[in-house]
């Protein structure tokens, strides 16, 4: 018969939570590390691919650290809106920066092409995403 002794225990489970903590910590700062590289990354394709888009760069930012029931994650988008229209003809108002940008990703059907900024930026920044997420866990945070 075996014997199973769990004295200590609790300070066992307040050193794992501790270690969780410091997971947390951690995992938000890589993704804070990751976000800035592909901030940077579309910011320098929309600009690349375009002319004339400069408040659609200047608005791309990231997201605060956000939970979910799969884990935390930070989102990378356009935001707030610039003008549109033209006001000698009395066209006058706002569009949002993310439907200017997702008008240029995927193009508008028989008007324009598309012109995948957005997802070709992604895929370019991906080696350098991980690579500043690794420095980050390799650094101990």
């Amino acid at each position: 018969m075996a014997r199973i002794d769990v004295s200590g225990f609790d300070e066992v489970e307040r050193d794992l939570l501790k270690e969780s903590e410091a997971a947390k910590e951690k995992a938000a700062k890589m993704l804070q590390a990751g976000a800035r590289v592909v901030v940077q990354a579309q910011k320098d394709e929309i600009q690349a691919m375009t002319s004339g888009q400069g408040s659609l760069a200047k608005s791309i930012k990231e997201t605060a650290v956000k939970s979910s029931d799969t884990g935390s994650y930070i989102e990378v988008r356009p935001t707030g809106s610039q003008p549109h229209g033209n006001p000698k003809k009395g066209q006058t108002g706002n569009v949002k920066n993310a439907q200017v940008g997702g008008m240029l990703e995927y193009g508008v059907a028989g008007k324009m092409s598309a012109r995948p900024w957005m997802t070709t930026a992604n895929e370019k920044s991906k080696d350098k995403v991980h690579e500043e997420m690794r420095k980050i866990w390799e650094s101990g945070g």
